[in-house]
């Protein structure tokens, strides 16, 4: 499963840059402390996505009858590995949400660009949206229609941070027009 969404983010990312070019955006430049901030931020972003991958399965496969019953499976010896791995999902999600918001907020004030601006406030509004959804999805005892809410604001997040990078990196020497 986990595998299966890297596979997912890498297809979106090739998407997302063949748009991103096909509609005039820059080059950009993958050298430098920033690069390397969204490199880690994407990794970040991708690791959760795989727990989340195992999160969702393990939830679908174990179902349980209430909130009390979920937490004491949990946390149960006995329990199979994807329901004793579904603590670590809202963990991460905190953690790379900390360091999400945190370059998201470095990229805004350092920009003299008002797409990055406007896209590092999309970005942060997907990703509080998606905490609440998070949030829900655990409270409802994760019903499969949210889980795919949740997955499309996953995939959301993951487009709108590609962009924000393809932006925040882009090559400000001057565009030679060709004849």
């Amino acid at each position: 499963m986990g595998a299966h969404l890297l596979n997912t983010y890498l297809l979106l990312a090739a998407l997302t840059y063949t748009a991103h070019f096909a509609s005039g955006g820059r080059a950009f430049i993958l050298r430098g402390r920033r690069a390397g901030m969204f490199a880690a931020v994407l990794a970040m972003v991708a690791l959760l996505g795989m727990s989340g991958a195992l999160t969702a399965l393990g939830d679908t496969l174990f179902p349980v009858a209430d909130l009390a019953a979920g937490t004491a499976l949990t946390f149960s010896p006995d329990a199979h590995i994807f329901v004793r791995l579904r603590v670590w999902h809202p963990v991460l999600a905190v953690v790379a949400g900390v360091f999400l918001l945190a370059a998201t907020w470095q990229t805004s004030m350092d920009a003299q660009n008002p797409r990055v601006s406007r896209l590092s406030v999309q970005l942060a509004g997907l990703f509080l949206a998606q905490m609440a959804i998070g949030v829900a999805n655990v409270g409802l005892l994760a019903p499969v229609w949210l889980q795919v809410v949740h997955l499309l604001f996953a995939d959301g997040i993951w487009i709108v941070l590609l962009l924000l990078a393809a932006e925040a990196l882009a090559d400000e020497s001057p565009v030679v027009a060709q004849s």
